[in-house]
């Protein structure tokens, strides 16, 4: 009996879930840990050690607010209801609610260094050994885990500081709202890898239509309903094919550059050997000479 072509060209499944895993990884990286939105704030910068320190500070502090909310989570075998940032989200609803928070900022970290400058200076005429000063943090404003790389930054550019917590609720809400794009693929991946659904746009679709994702409406005409869910699921296989694609191409740069990689690296142990060579080659014929 002849396999047809559909299911010769199919993956396996654990080549699906091999896909569907770095879909979903890159989809978090990129829009949930803001990983596109913080590599925007980071072309600006020239000097490669502000860019460095800037790209480290940014990325704790959208780990910190991306976590788990942990008053939210009433069951130990369940996630959190809703993450850190949503706790704090209020602020960034008005313009005056940004105000308030940002002069409270500026505050604290006017103060605190106000307080570094008095005991360094103090150290130094009575001749002692500086003793920092005690810091006080309101962690009604953000998380505490925030507030060391949130400083550093807010001291080095608070105008770029503010416009990047701005940017990043602003990313936060539109993520996290039914039918958005990174949502939706966030869901699709969940559905191919471990829910076993292979990529099949119908299925996918109806997980995303039992999600809130997509809506279809009402339809008293079954053959209007299955139109509207036809063009539906047509949108979402049009949507896998993109994500699909796009993987496919992320996977094939990485391996070209590790291909690239591990040629400078034979080329450079080549030259290490003939180099050894050489240099055996040269002590051997002083010796000779020297006999």
């Amino acid at each position: 009996m002849k396999t047809s072509k559909h299911k010769r060209k199919r993956r396996p499944p654990e080549a699906v879930k091999r896909q569907a895993q770095r879909v979903y990884e890159h989809t978090v990286f990129t829009e949930v840990l803001a990983g596109d939105l913080i590599g925007r704030f980071a072309r600006r910068i020239g000097d490669d050690f502000t860019r460095g320190t800037l790209l480290f500070d940014y990325r704790m502090i959208v780990k910190a607010l991306a976590a788990g909310d942990p008053e939210t989570k009433y069951d130990p075998n369940e996630p959190p209801k809703r993450g850190m940032w949503e706790r704090y989200a209020y602020q960034f609803q008005t313009e005056d609610r940004r105000r308030k928070l940002f002069a409270e900022i500026e505050r604290i970290a006017k103060r605190y260094l106000a307080n570094i400058v008095f005991c360094q200076v103090d150290a130094s005429l009575h001749r002692t050994k500086m003793q920092p000063p005690e810091f006080i943090w309101d962690a009604t404003l953000l998380p505490g885990r925030t507030a060391p790389y949130l400083l550093r930054q807010w001291i080095s550019d608070s105008a770029t500081t503010r416009k990047f917590l701005t940017a990043l609720f602003r990313q936060f809400v539109d993520v996290s709202q039914k039918g958005s794009i990174p949502r939706r693929a966030l869901i699709a991946a969940h559905a191919a890898g471990k829910l076993g659904l292979d990529w099949v746009p119908r299925e996918i679709t109806g997980v995303l239509i039992k999600r809130g994702d997509i809506s279809l409406g009402q339809h008293e005409n079954p053959a209007e309903a299955k139109i509207g869910l036809d063009r539906a699921a047509s949108t979402v296989g049009r949507a896998i094919r993109r994500m699909r694609d796009a993987d496919e191409k992320r996977r094939a740069k990485i391996n070209t550059e590790r291909r690239r990689q591990r040629t400078t690296d034979r080329a450079a142990v080549k030259r290490e050997r003939l180099l050894r060579a050489a240099r055996a080659d040269l002590v051997t014929c002083l010796a000779g000479r020297r006999s």
